[in-house]
């Protein structure tokens, strides 16, 4: 058909070096599954570190909403970018996705305007090494799943009627 773009995905060059050709199809659906949820959780536990670092830079802690909005939405439209994602605002229940995470807030607790400079610079770069732990481990999920649907992909070329029993089960 003329103005139509297809996509032609080499069914051998497009298997993964994790060898998922020799999972079934309902295992690699499910696996999947558990890895975009498990990205989701580290995406929160992310932002929540990013959004923490934001306020650590602004000197806030017990401020007004306006206060802390303005810290992590910055100034106008042209900074919120950073946080406009659509994604849940909580993740299941649980700890953070990584062990060894640092804690959000020193403890004992002290206020970021009562920090020294030296301070507020440990903190951040305590929670930045935190963020930066939090983003390679989601890379690596990101590339797990993005595995994964090449061979989708490459079982549902084979055998179309494949993808139709995944629309079914949806």
């Amino acid at each position: 058909m003329k103005g139509t773009a297809t996509m032609n995905f080499n069914t051998d060059q497009g298997r993964s070096k994790n060898n998922y050709a020799s999972e079934t199809l309902d295992n690699l659906r499910t696996l999947r599954s558990q890895l975009r949820s498990q990205e989701s959780r580290v995406s929160y536990w992310r932002r929540i570190y990013q959004g923490r670092v934001d306020l650590l830079r602004a000197g806030l802690c017990h401020a007004s909403v306006d206060d802390i909005s303005h810290a992590l939405l910055g100034p106008g439209p042209e900074y919120s970018s950073r946080y406009n994602a659509v994604l849940p605002t909580h993740p299941e229940e649980g700890p953070p996705p990584l062990s060894g995470l640092p804690p959000l807030w020193p403890s004992p607790y002290v206020d970021p305007s009562e920090m020294s400079d030296e301070d507020r610079v440990e903190q951040e770069y305590v929670l930045l090494e935190a963020e930066h732990r939090l983003s390679l481990y989601r890379k690596e999920l990101h590339l797990q799943i993005d595995q994964i649907t090449t061979e989708l992909v490459c079982r549902y070329q084979q055998d179309p009627c494949l993808a139709l029993i995944a629309l079914q089960n949806m």
